[in-house]
């Protein structure tokens, strides 16, 4: 839902037509899912975040970055990246969303993902 409201949060000054069909929508969703549970389970509580940009995404050569961050098990070998065969950390539910819309302007999808890792910390 973050991504949507920052999107029509920039939109507020210049309503469009497109405005109030993405605020219909936005509301919509609201409706249609008003029960969302965030569910915790227990695990080692190690901090993880994962960490997304997407690149000229947004009007004025903007891009957009997201990071989740929430607790999991400890990884086998901390020292070490895991194996490409590993299952992925167990999910709990979120600590804390990051979603932004970044005042750089970008000239590539890497640096779009390096600004992203920087944004989240």
């Amino acid at each position: 839902m973050l991504p949507a409201i920052g999107t029509i949060a920039t939109q507020q000054s210049n309503p469009t037509k497109k405005t109030m069909e993405a605020v219909t929508q936005l509301l919509n969703y609201c409706a249609t899912h008003p029960n969302a549970i965030i569910r915790y389970n227990k695990s080692d509580m190690i901090l993880h975040a994962d960490s997304d940009a997407s690149y000229l995404s947004v009007p004025k050569g903007r891009s957009r970055a997201a990071g989740y961050f929430y607790l999991s098990d400890k990884p086998a070998d901390p020292n070490k990246p895991p194996a490409k065969d590993a299952p992925p950390p167990t999910h709990n539910g979120a600590i804390t969303v990051n979603a932004k819309i970044m005042r750089e302007v970008l000239s590539s999808t890497a640096e779009a993902e390096l600004a992203a890792l920087f944004h989240n910390g």
